[in-house]
Protein backbone atom coordinates (compact mmCIF):
# COMPACT_ATOMS: atom_id res chain seq x y z
CA UNK A 1 0.00 0.00 0.00
CA UNK A 2 1.34 3.45 -0.80
CA UNK A 3 2.27 5.72 2.06
CA UNK A 4 -0.39 8.12 3.22
CA UNK A 5 0.14 11.73 2.26
CA UNK A 6 -1.13 13.94 5.05
CA UNK A 7 -0.74 17.03 2.87
CA UNK A 8 -2.85 15.61 0.06
CA UNK A 9 -5.31 17.93 -1.64
CA UNK A 10 -9.03 17.33 -1.18
CA UNK A 11 -9.68 16.63 -4.85
CA UNK A 12 -6.80 14.10 -5.16
CA UNK A 13 -7.80 10.42 -5.52
CA UNK A 14 -7.73 8.15 -2.50
CA UNK A 15 -4.54 6.01 -2.31
CA UNK A 16 -6.65 2.85 -2.19
CA UNK A 17 -8.08 3.71 -5.61
CA UNK A 18 -4.65 3.13 -7.18
CA UNK A 19 -4.84 -0.55 -6.22
CA UNK A 20 -6.94 -2.27 -8.86
CA UNK A 21 -7.09 -5.79 -7.42
CA UNK A 22 -10.23 -6.23 -5.32
CA UNK A 23 -8.53 -8.97 -3.31
CA UNK A 24 -5.65 -6.69 -2.33
CA UNK A 25 -8.07 -3.88 -1.45
CA UNK A 26 -10.02 -6.27 0.77
CA UNK A 27 -6.81 -7.43 2.47
CA UNK A 28 -5.79 -3.84 3.18
CA UNK A 29 -9.22 -2.96 4.55
CA UNK A 30 -9.25 -6.08 6.74
CA UNK A 31 -5.77 -5.23 8.05
CA UNK A 32 -6.90 -1.72 8.96
CA UNK A 33 -9.99 -3.10 10.70
CA UNK A 34 -7.79 -5.50 12.69
CA UNK A 35 -5.50 -2.67 13.77
CA UNK A 36 -8.47 -0.52 14.78
CA UNK A 37 -9.95 -3.43 16.74
CA UNK A 38 -6.66 -4.00 18.56
CA UNK A 39 -6.39 -0.33 19.50
CA UNK A 40 -10.02 -0.30 20.68
CA UNK A 41 -9.55 -3.38 22.87
CA UNK A 42 -6.31 -1.95 24.28
CA UNK A 43 -8.10 1.27 25.24
CA UNK A 44 -10.95 -0.70 26.84
CA UNK A 45 -8.49 -2.87 28.78
CA UNK A 46 -6.60 0.18 30.06
CA UNK A 47 -9.88 1.81 31.10
CA UNK A 48 -10.92 -1.34 32.97
CA UNK A 49 -7.55 -1.44 34.73
CA UNK A 50 -8.00 2.17 35.81
CA UNK A 51 -11.51 1.52 37.12
CA UNK A 52 -10.42 -1.63 38.95
CA UNK A 53 -7.42 0.13 40.50
CA UNK A 54 -9.66 2.95 41.75
CA UNK A 55 -12.30 0.60 43.13
CA UNK A 56 -10.12 -2.17 44.57
CA UNK A 57 -6.67 -0.61 44.79
CA UNK A 58 -7.04 0.74 48.30
CA UNK A 59 -7.96 -2.67 49.71
CA UNK A 60 -4.91 -4.49 48.36
CA UNK A 61 -1.63 -4.68 50.25
CA UNK A 62 0.71 -3.14 47.67
CA UNK A 63 3.88 -4.24 49.42
CA UNK A 64 3.15 -7.91 48.71
CA UNK A 65 2.46 -7.39 45.03
CA UNK A 66 5.64 -5.75 43.82
CA UNK A 67 8.46 -3.58 45.04
CA UNK A 68 7.79 0.14 44.86
CA UNK A 69 10.49 2.46 46.09
CA UNK A 70 7.98 5.07 47.19
CA UNK A 71 4.23 4.84 47.62
CA UNK A 72 2.78 8.05 46.22
CA UNK A 73 -0.88 7.09 46.62
CA UNK A 74 -3.15 4.78 48.55
CA UNK A 75 -4.45 3.44 45.25
CA UNK A 76 -2.63 0.95 43.06
CA UNK A 77 -1.34 2.08 39.68
CA UNK A 78 -2.38 0.38 36.44
CA UNK A 79 0.92 -1.51 36.33
CA UNK A 80 0.54 -2.74 39.90
CA UNK A 81 -3.07 -3.77 39.29
CA UNK A 82 -2.05 -5.56 36.08
CA UNK A 83 0.61 -7.48 38.00
CA UNK A 84 -1.88 -8.39 40.72
CA UNK A 85 -4.52 -9.56 38.23
CA UNK A 86 -1.99 -11.50 36.18
CA UNK A 87 -0.85 -13.39 39.28
CA UNK A 88 -4.18 -13.90 41.04
CA UNK A 89 -7.11 -13.67 38.62
CA UNK A 90 -7.10 -17.27 37.47
CA UNK A 91 -6.80 -18.55 41.03
CA UNK A 92 -9.78 -16.40 42.07
CA UNK A 93 -11.83 -17.93 39.25
CA UNK A 94 -10.87 -21.46 40.27
CA UNK A 95 -11.86 -20.87 43.91
CA UNK A 96 -15.51 -20.36 43.00
CA UNK A 97 -17.76 -22.18 40.56
CA UNK A 98 -19.84 -19.10 39.82
CA UNK A 99 -18.78 -18.93 36.17
CA UNK A 100 -20.09 -21.66 33.85
CA UNK A 101 -16.79 -21.82 31.96
CA UNK A 102 -14.96 -22.76 35.18
CA UNK A 103 -17.40 -25.62 35.78
CA UNK A 104 -16.82 -26.85 32.23
CA UNK A 105 -13.03 -26.67 32.60
CA UNK A 106 -13.15 -28.53 35.91
CA UNK A 107 -15.42 -31.24 34.45
CA UNK A 108 -13.02 -31.81 31.52
CA UNK A 109 -9.86 -32.03 33.64
CA UNK A 110 -8.37 -35.46 34.24
CA UNK A 111 -7.79 -36.40 37.84
CA UNK A 112 -4.29 -37.91 37.88
CA UNK A 113 -4.96 -39.96 40.99
CA UNK A 114 -7.96 -41.77 39.52
CA UNK A 115 -6.00 -43.35 36.66
CA UNK A 116 -5.16 -47.02 36.99
CA UNK A 117 -1.91 -48.59 35.75
CA UNK A 118 -3.17 -49.42 32.24
CA UNK A 119 -4.35 -45.89 31.52
CA UNK A 120 -1.21 -44.30 32.94
CA UNK A 121 1.00 -46.58 30.82
CA UNK A 122 -0.99 -45.59 27.71
CA UNK A 123 -0.47 -41.92 28.47
CA UNK A 124 3.26 -42.41 29.08
CA UNK A 125 3.72 -44.20 25.75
Amino acid sequence: MPRLNFYQKKDAPHPLDNITSKKKQLLIINKLKAIEGYVLLSAIALGLLQIISLKLGSGINLKKIRYLRTYSSDYASEATMRTYLRRNLFFRFIESDALPIIRIIKSKQIDDFSLDDTQSSDIAA
